[in-house]
Protein backbone atom coordinates (compact mmCIF):
# COMPACT_ATOMS: atom_id res chain seq x y z
CA UNK A 1 0.00 0.00 0.00
CA UNK A 2 1.36 3.45 -0.91
CA UNK A 3 0.58 6.37 1.35
CA UNK A 4 0.55 9.71 -0.38
CA UNK A 5 1.13 13.02 1.34
CA UNK A 6 -0.30 16.32 0.13
CA UNK A 7 3.01 18.10 -0.53
CA UNK A 8 6.74 17.87 -0.15
CA UNK A 9 8.38 20.14 2.39
CA UNK A 10 10.87 22.88 1.77
CA UNK A 11 14.03 21.24 3.01
CA UNK A 12 17.46 22.31 4.22
CA UNK A 13 20.15 19.87 5.31
CA UNK A 14 22.76 19.78 8.06
CA UNK A 15 25.84 17.62 7.64
CA UNK A 16 27.47 16.80 10.98
CA UNK A 17 31.18 17.11 10.24
CA UNK A 18 33.32 18.01 13.20
CA UNK A 19 33.95 17.75 16.87
CA UNK A 20 36.82 19.45 18.69
CA UNK A 21 36.92 16.31 20.83
CA UNK A 22 37.98 14.09 17.89
CA UNK A 23 41.73 13.48 18.07
CA UNK A 24 41.96 12.96 14.29
CA UNK A 25 40.68 16.43 13.39
CA UNK A 26 37.71 17.38 11.29
CA UNK A 27 35.97 14.25 10.08
CA UNK A 28 34.13 16.01 7.25
CA UNK A 29 37.42 16.75 5.52
CA UNK A 30 38.71 13.17 5.82
CA UNK A 31 39.28 11.70 2.36
CA UNK A 32 37.28 8.70 1.19
CA UNK A 33 37.77 7.56 -2.40
CA UNK A 34 39.83 10.69 -3.07
CA UNK A 35 37.13 13.16 -1.90
CA UNK A 36 36.29 14.67 1.50
CA UNK A 37 33.45 12.87 3.27
CA UNK A 38 31.43 16.08 3.29
CA UNK A 39 31.55 16.17 -0.53
CA UNK A 40 30.22 12.59 -0.67
CA UNK A 41 27.41 13.67 1.66
CA UNK A 42 26.57 16.65 -0.58
CA UNK A 43 26.41 14.36 -3.62
CA UNK A 44 24.02 12.00 -1.83
CA UNK A 45 21.86 14.93 -0.71
CA UNK A 46 21.66 16.24 -4.29
CA UNK A 47 20.22 12.85 -5.35
CA UNK A 48 17.41 12.97 -2.80
CA UNK A 49 13.92 12.76 -4.28
CA UNK A 50 13.27 15.86 -2.17
CA UNK A 51 16.65 17.69 -2.40
CA UNK A 52 17.59 20.37 0.14
CA UNK A 53 17.85 24.05 -0.76
CA UNK A 54 20.61 25.04 1.69
CA UNK A 55 23.43 22.80 2.91
CA UNK A 56 24.77 23.60 6.35
CA UNK A 57 27.93 22.03 7.72
CA UNK A 58 28.45 21.81 11.46
CA UNK A 59 32.15 22.46 11.56
CA UNK A 60 33.06 24.40 14.71
CA UNK A 61 36.19 25.50 12.85
CA UNK A 62 37.79 25.57 9.40
CA UNK A 63 34.87 27.64 8.11
CA UNK A 64 36.84 28.97 5.14
CA UNK A 65 37.57 25.44 3.92
CA UNK A 66 33.88 24.52 4.05
CA UNK A 67 32.85 27.77 2.36
CA UNK A 68 35.34 26.96 -0.41
CA UNK A 69 33.58 23.62 -0.83
CA UNK A 70 30.21 25.36 -1.18
CA UNK A 71 28.76 24.87 2.30
CA UNK A 72 27.23 27.27 4.77
CA UNK A 73 29.33 26.55 7.89
CA UNK A 74 27.63 26.83 11.26
CA UNK A 75 29.05 27.24 14.71
CA UNK A 76 27.12 26.22 17.81
CA UNK A 77 25.20 28.89 19.72
CA UNK A 78 26.39 27.30 22.98
CA UNK A 79 29.81 27.50 24.63
CA UNK A 80 32.04 24.51 25.30
CA UNK A 81 30.77 22.24 22.50
CA UNK A 82 27.81 20.61 24.25
CA UNK A 83 27.48 18.00 21.50
CA UNK A 84 25.62 17.49 18.25
CA UNK A 85 22.31 18.74 19.65
CA UNK A 86 23.83 22.24 19.62
CA UNK A 87 24.50 21.84 15.90
CA UNK A 88 20.87 20.87 15.33
CA UNK A 89 19.73 23.91 17.30
CA UNK A 90 22.01 26.25 15.32
CA UNK A 91 20.84 24.88 11.96
CA UNK A 92 17.15 25.03 12.87
CA UNK A 93 17.61 28.60 14.11
CA UNK A 94 19.29 29.55 10.80
CA UNK A 95 16.91 27.68 8.49
CA UNK A 96 13.66 29.05 7.06
CA UNK A 97 12.71 25.72 5.47
CA UNK A 98 9.86 23.52 6.72
CA UNK A 99 12.24 20.73 7.71
CA UNK A 100 15.90 20.06 8.36
CA UNK A 101 17.44 16.78 7.20
CA UNK A 102 20.39 15.86 9.43
CA UNK A 103 23.05 13.39 8.33
CA UNK A 104 26.45 12.43 9.71
CA UNK A 105 29.19 13.18 7.17
CA UNK A 106 30.49 9.61 7.23
CA UNK A 107 27.47 7.97 5.57
CA UNK A 108 28.36 8.19 1.85
CA UNK A 109 25.68 5.64 0.88
CA UNK A 110 22.61 7.50 2.19
CA UNK A 111 19.54 6.16 0.32
CA UNK A 112 18.11 8.56 -2.29
CA UNK A 113 14.67 8.31 -0.70
CA UNK A 114 15.79 9.04 2.88
CA UNK A 115 14.25 12.53 3.11
CA UNK A 116 10.95 11.49 1.50
CA UNK A 117 10.68 8.36 3.63
CA UNK A 118 11.34 10.33 6.82
CA UNK A 119 8.86 13.03 5.72
CA UNK A 120 5.84 10.72 5.36
CA UNK A 121 5.28 10.04 9.09
CA UNK A 122 5.83 13.71 9.94
CA UNK A 123 3.21 14.78 7.39
CA UNK A 124 0.75 12.30 8.83
CA UNK A 125 1.33 12.96 12.55
CA UNK A 126 2.09 15.62 15.15
CA UNK A 127 5.60 14.27 15.74
CA UNK A 128 8.28 16.99 15.64
CA UNK A 129 10.95 14.70 14.16
CA UNK A 130 11.54 11.33 12.53
CA UNK A 131 14.71 9.25 12.53
CA UNK A 132 16.10 6.32 10.58
CA UNK A 133 16.60 2.86 12.08
CA UNK A 134 17.68 -0.33 10.33
CA UNK A 135 16.61 -3.82 11.33
CA UNK A 136 15.69 -2.70 14.85
CA UNK A 137 19.22 -1.39 15.47
CA UNK A 138 20.26 1.86 17.09
CA UNK A 139 19.26 5.08 15.33
CA UNK A 140 21.85 6.04 12.72
CA UNK A 141 21.84 9.77 13.43
CA UNK A 142 19.94 10.45 10.20
CA UNK A 143 16.83 12.42 11.07
CA UNK A 144 14.32 14.94 9.76
CA UNK A 145 13.37 17.76 12.12
CA UNK A 146 10.58 20.30 12.07
CA UNK A 147 10.84 23.65 13.84
CA UNK A 148 8.41 22.33 16.47
CA UNK A 149 11.34 20.47 18.05
CA UNK A 150 13.38 23.64 18.71
CA UNK A 151 12.03 24.31 22.26
CA UNK A 152 12.70 20.67 23.22
CA UNK A 153 16.26 20.90 21.88
CA UNK A 154 16.91 24.09 23.81
CA UNK A 155 15.62 22.55 27.05
CA UNK A 156 17.90 19.52 26.54
CA UNK A 157 20.89 21.79 25.86
CA UNK A 158 20.38 23.41 29.26
CA UNK A 159 20.93 19.99 30.86
CA UNK A 160 23.79 17.50 30.80
CA UNK A 161 25.45 16.66 27.49
CA UNK A 162 23.49 14.14 25.46
CA UNK A 163 24.53 12.39 22.27
CA UNK A 164 22.29 12.61 19.21
CA UNK A 165 21.38 8.93 19.16
CA UNK A 166 20.34 9.01 22.84
CA UNK A 167 18.19 12.08 22.21
CA UNK A 168 16.50 10.48 19.19
CA UNK A 169 15.42 7.55 21.38
CA UNK A 170 13.60 9.88 23.79
CA UNK A 171 9.80 10.03 23.47
CA UNK A 172 8.37 12.32 20.82
CA UNK A 173 9.98 11.22 17.58
CA UNK A 174 8.98 8.60 15.05
CA UNK A 175 11.33 5.73 14.18
CA UNK A 176 11.29 4.97 10.45
CA UNK A 177 12.56 1.57 9.33
CA UNK A 178 14.98 1.31 6.42
CA UNK A 179 15.83 -2.09 4.94
CA UNK A 180 19.35 -1.29 3.71
CA UNK A 181 21.35 -1.26 6.93
CA UNK A 182 24.65 -1.04 5.04
CA UNK A 183 23.66 2.42 3.78
CA UNK A 184 23.75 3.65 7.36
CA UNK A 185 27.12 2.18 8.28
CA UNK A 186 29.76 4.88 8.79
CA UNK A 187 33.03 4.90 6.94
CA UNK A 188 35.74 3.64 9.33
CA UNK A 189 37.63 6.46 11.02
Amino acid sequence: MTISVPWQPELDALILCASPQRPHGDKGLKLHGGKPLVVHARERLARQSCPPDTLYASTNGQHEVYQGLGFEPLADNYEGWPGPLAALEAALAASDADCLLVIPCDLPELPADAAAKLWRPLALSDAPYAYAVCDGAEPSGVCLLTHRVLPQLRRRLDGPRLELVAWLREPGGVAVAFADGAAFCPVPA
